[in-house]
């Protein structure tokens, strides 16, 4: 296994006064989840900050410092105590562990916050643009939030929409008391597994099998899948 436990690629992108960030999230391996955004709507990681970073013309480096800010939130979210994050600006863990000198607003606030995060964080330089495929994805991320469509953009919107609608009904199920994994996402499905009772949604979205129709298996209490069965045809009815 070359990523064992929870990985998340990070990268950030910059075109015309708009920077982006964008996070893979990956757990054994698979690619469990996506995260992108623009860098003017991070007030919830800089708060006062924001405009300090937005005016300092330090451009790619304030993306690439939300998507490690937009990592840690999402491994608190979803209860992940250790991650590696894995990046390919060398200053980011330079900055985090105040090592190297914080000379603009987004590294200050790095500086500053990163040894109060409740994330224990393992930090990996990887080589941009050399072919690892999670560090490919983040790029994608961070670059489809500027508008910019990448090579798998209609292949990726398919499974955002999946994985969209999978954390959606993940949420749904935690609400009502079930114990449920991050959801997975594969080539043409999203999967929620439940961990207390055994039982898995798949959700997909394909020419032959809409979003609506998820393949319900693997349960060994028929109870708990008809009350998935239920809290499900719940949701498409919310959504629709």
């Amino acid at each position: 296994m070359q990523y064992p436990g929870y990985w998340a690629f990070t990268d950030g992108s910059y075109r015309n006064g708009t920077t982006t960030w964008g996070v893979a999230i990956v757990r054994n391996d698979r690619e469990i989840d996506v995260l992108n955004g623009r860098l003017e709507d991070a007030g919830d990681v800089f708060g006062r900050d924001l405009d300090a970073v937005l005016a300092s013309g330090s451009h790619q480096i304030g993306g690439e410092v939300a998507a490690v800010y937009r990592a840690v939130q999402w491994c608190v979210r979803n209860g992940v105590a250790d991650v590696t994050i894995a990046h390919d600006l060398k200053g980011l863990p330079l900055w985090a562990q105040g090592k190297w000198k914080a000379n603009v607003p987004a590294t200050r606030a790095l500086r500053r916050d990163a040894p109060h995060w409740p994330v224990r964080i393992r930090w990996v330089k990887i080589k941009a643009h050399r072919g690892n495929r999670f560090n490919e994805k983040a790029d994608s991320l961070a670059k489809d939030a500027l508008g910019e469509p990448s090579a798998d953009s209609g292949k990726d919107a398919v499974r955002d929409l999946q994985a969209v609608k999978a954390e959606a009904f993940r949420e749904i199920l935690r609400r009502h008391g079930l114990g449920v994994e991050p959801v997975t996402v594969h080539d043409i499905y999203a999967r929620v597994r439940l961990v207390d009772l055994p039982g898995m949604v798949d959700i997909y979205n394909t020419k032959k099998r809409s979003w609506r129709n998820p393949y319900l298996h693997g349960f060994r209490d028929r109870a708990l899948q008809r009350d998935v069965e239920r809290l499900w045809q719940e949701f498409v009815a919310a959504e629709s």
